[in-house]
C-alpha cells in the first residue's frame, strides 16, 4: 500500500470534502427515483467513506 505524507492527506481531504459538498448540493436538484439521483447517492456515500478513511489515517499519524 502506498504511503502518503501528512500534507498530501490534508490536501486530499480538502478536495474530497469540496467534491462531497458539491455532490450533495447537486443531489437535491435531481428527481427522486431517477438513475442520476441513484448514482449521485452512491457517489456521496463513497466520498463519505473516503473522507472517513483519510481522517482515520491522519489521526493515526497524529497518534504515533
Amino acid at each position: 500500500m502506498a504511503s502518503y505524507s501528512n500534507k498530501e492527506l490534508k490536501e486530499a481531504l480538502r478536495a474530497l470534502l469540496s467534491l462531497w459538498t458539491k455532490c450533495e448540493k447537486a443531489q437535491t436538484g435531481l428527481a427522486e427515483g431517477s438513475p442520476q439521483r441513484s448514482l449521485m447517492c452512491r457517489r456521496v456515500k463513497a466520498l463519505g467513506i473516503a473522507i472517513a478513511l483519510v481522517q482515520r489515517e491522519l489521526e493515526g499519524m497524529a497518534d504515533g
